[in-house]
């Protein structure tokens, strides 16, 4: 997302001793990942994850665990996977920035849905194309998530 609105806080340390930093990016613009309104599988697999690494870090938290499951049914009966474009037409131009870099560092890493579908061929920005963003880095380490075979295996399914 080239936003100005959106711009990353790119988290480089802790502040105090007891903080643990995890950024993890993901496929796709704000509208997919933080402002999923309309159910989009990107956004649900987002979703899943910051619940995942929450409950990690603070077990002590109480869930709604039939509300988690039925996030879970839906990222499991996806029927497509889409990254939108929440800028159509003359507000891109106003608003158009360079592509964002992502640079290692302590705490940065790539969400495993992301090598399966860099490179990859869907709906992107309403057209199907290949999905290529020129800011993502190999040189991120994938985030081991205890979820992500099922993130992997509903994106392969999902691909033509």
């Amino acid at each position: 997302d080239r936003n100005p609105s959106f711009s990353p806080l790119l988290w480089d340390r802790a502040v105090r001793p007891d903080q643990i930093i995890e950024q993890i990016w993901m496929p796709g613009v704000h509208a997919d990942i933080g402002g999923c309104s309309d159910g989009r599988l990107i956004g649900n697999i987002a979703l899943l994850t910051m619940i995942e690494r929450i409950q990690h870090h603070c077990p002590e938290l109480e869930w709604d665990i039939g509300l988690i499951d039925r996030i879970r049914e839906r990222v499991r009966n996806s029927e497509s996977i889409e990254i939108t474009y929440e800028r159509p037409g003359i507000a891109r131009k106003l608003l158009w920035r360079k592509t964002r870099a992502l640079h290692s560092g302590d705490g940065q890493y790539m969400h495993p849905v992301y090598k399966v579908v860099c490179n990859k061929m869907f709906r992107v920005k309403g057209k199907l194309q290949t999905y290529a963003p020129g800011n993502c880095s190999e040189m991120l380490p994938e985030f081991p998530l205890m979820q992500a075979q099922l993130f992997q295996d509903v994106c392969e399914r999902l691909l033509p």
